[in-house]
């Protein structure tokens, strides 16, 4: 095939190869499953920088929790920051259905739910209570 300009090739939706430049300039191929996995890298690598508990700053950025499944027994065991499920059948979320997240702290945890049914979502946090840490109750928040 001749060289063509880019404006005349033809528009895909799939390729196994991508022209791309390399850090110096120069022209290259470089498959699709390779780009992905730059793409994915630089994706996966960089993370949230938080100032002042709510302003963001950096780059690209990763959403810091995953996705760790149903909370299987009791949510005040919970101890990595993350998205989970509330399945009502666990203790501790007072029978709510829905999105789960946990915030770890640097002084304990806060947690919050939301429920399908009433549209509510609900926090409480686990926090120094005179010489001990306790639980709040569940506070409804909208």
């Amino acid at each position: 095939m001749a060289d063509q300009f880019e404006n005349q090739l033809p528009q895909k939706s799939d390729a196994k190869w991508v022209r791309a430049l390399d850090a110096s300039g120069n022209p290259i191929l470089i498959s699709k499953e390779d780009l992905a996995s730059v793409v994915g890298g630089l994706t996966r690598t960089e993370s949230l920088t938080f100032v002042n508990r709510f302003s963001l700053v950096g780059g690209l950025m990763s959403f810091p929790f995953e996705y760790r499944g149903r909370i299987k027994l009791d949510a005040n065991r919970i101890t990595d920051s993350g998205f989970y499920y509330a399945d009502g059948q666990s203790s501790n979320v007072d029978n709510h259905i829905g999105p789960f997240l946990n915030f770890k702290a640097d002084q304990g945890y806060i947690q919050f739910v939301s429920d399908i049914f009433s549209g509510s979502v609900y926090v409480r946090s686990y926090i120094l209570s005179g010489s001990s840490m306790k639980w709040t109750d569940w506070h409804s928040i909208f």
